[in-house]
């Protein structure tokens, strides 16, 4: 990188963070463009080079406490035992099991990462590989499924609560008037991270295990609870505990998809 890059890369970063900063001590009242580029030391003509607009800056900002916030969901289940919710990076044993009767886990999936269908090539051959097994590998392929909205829970909620000022944008933020103009960058990096968490569990639901519902369905049932907990204890409703948020939505979530087994 030369020095001219680097030297914008570092003046986007210190607006970034400013704004961040700036808001989570003034709040929306507070965050202007005066008072960013005052506490940033950065010019108006340098904040409108790099961001267009303080809407942009403001949609940017948005666009990595996001992604920030769904990497460390993402981060949390990869991290599952591989017993508990078969870490995607290491689904070798389900294609295995499954040999060459899936074409959905082979060398494209694991080519593909993290980006939307990558996380559900990997993953698919698990629940799957097990589904012939009688009533023991399906509680044990239950057990993953569940292990994995733990995961989201936890995951969810320890970025809230270790990155407060970050979840405390997103989360205020959501339907500001600034993100329309700027749904294309938000989508770019929304969309590739949350189709990675839900493909997680899509081969849970192609196995029986868990209902099978359109993504926005899903997603309103997964992560739709948690983002409440989240925006209320952000906001200091009384009565909300993280700690117990933890250990009781993913059974309380996990019942919600669970696919009905009943003869």
């Amino acid at each position: 990188m030369s020095p001219r890059h680097r030297r914008g890369e570092e003046t986007r970063e210190r607006l970034l963070a400013a704004a961040l900063d700036l808001y989570e001590r003034e709040g929306a009242d507070g965050f202007t463009m005066t008072a960013v580029t005052g506490t940033s030391g950065v010019s108006v003509g340098s904040l409108y080079h790099h961001f267009g607009s303080f809407d942009g800056l403001a949609a940017a900002l948005y666009a990595r406490c996001l992604s920030g916030l769904l990497d460390a969901v993402r981060d949390a289940l990869d991290a599952l035992p591989p017993g508990e919710g078969a870490k995607p990076a290491e689904g070798g044993e389900g294609a295995e099991a499954q040999g060459a009767e899936s074409a959905e886990g082979g060398e494209g999936a694991e080519a593909e990462s993290r980006e939307g269908t990558g996380a559900e090539g990997r993953e698919d051959v698990e629940p799957e590989g097990r589904e012939g097994t009688g009533a023991e590998g399906r509680e044990e392929a239950e057990a993953r499924a569940a292990a994995g909205i733990g995961a989201v829970v936890t995951g969810y909620l320890g970025f809230t609560r270790e990155h407060r000022a970050a979840a405390h944008f997103v989360h205020a933020s959501a339907y500001a008037a600034f993100l329309p103009a700027h749904a294309a960058l938000v989508a770019e990096e929304k969309e590739p991270r949350l189709a990675g968490i839900l493909g997680w569990l899509r081969p849970y639901a192609e196995a029986g295990l868990v209902v099978e519902l359109p993504d926005a369905l899903t997603e309103m049932l997964v992560v739709g609870p948690v983002a409440e907990t989240a925006r209320r204890w952000l906001a200091g409703a009384p009565g909300i505990d993280l700690d117990e948020a933890c250990r009781l939505l993913p059974e309380r979530i996990w019942r919600s998809l669970r696919a009905d087994v009943s003869p």
